[in-house]
């Protein structure tokens, strides 16, 4: 998602320099247009000196539990 690109690239340049796993929820658009939301597990691969040599990164949908979690608030805000 546009929103989310500078705070990803931020994201893996840290992970891959100071950490060795770290978890970021971002946002993807989908080829028709709509947004999917994502738990990224993201681990950094280093090589027998510790290099950082790549990153394995795991994306689980969470789309449903976001705008769950969404309607839940504006719900409850409607209420108060």
């Amino acid at each position: 998602h546009p929103d989310d690109l500078a705070d990803t690239r931020s994201f893996i340049d840290q992970t891959s320099r100071t950490a060795d796993e770290r978890q970021i929820r971002k946002r993807y658009v989908r080829p028709d247009g709509g947004v999917t939301w994502a738990l990224l597990s993201v681990r950094t691969l280093r090589d027998a000196s510790g290099k950082a040599d790549g990153l394995l990164t795991v994306a689980v949908d969470t789309t449903a539990e976001t705008l769950a979690a969404r309607d839940l608030s504006e719900s409850e805000e409607r209420f108060r």
